[in-house]
């Protein structure tokens, strides 16, 4: 998504394809948080996806990222588990690890409202 006004790339979105439906990763830039644009993307990308007859969408999130676990809630998904990740290493090339939440959301006559 880009404010084509001011030129701003302020999102990304990436599906990846599972045997059961769709794998999501999102990032929207925290200036504009709590405006919508993430909900309306990401309704609308599942929207299109599922008429491939996709129907299961999962995201991990951290467990303090609250506006994207408000965003999830906001989109009918349901955290189904916990777990510990891993992305970095520190300097002496320890992993690095964060509580995150597993959220799913298995649609079967449209998304949230």
């Amino acid at each position: 998504m880009v404010i084509k006004t001011r030129r701003l790339e302020i999102r990304f979105i990436d599906f990846h394809k599972q045997d059961d439906g769709y794998e999501c990763g999102y990032c929207f830039h925290s200036k504009f948080h709590g405006m919508g644009y993430a909900k309306e993307s990401m309704r609308t990308l599942m929207e299109r996806i599922s008429e491939d007859g996709s129907n299961r969408f999962v995201v991990g999130t951290a467990l303090n990222n609250l506006p994207s676990v408000k965003l999830l809630a906001s989109l009918g998904f349901r955290k189904i588990r916990e777990e510990k990740v891993s992305f970095y290493k520190d300097d002496k090339g320890e992993d690095i690890y964060f509580d995150g939440d597993v959220f799913v959301m298995e649609c079967t006559g449209g998304l949230a409202d």
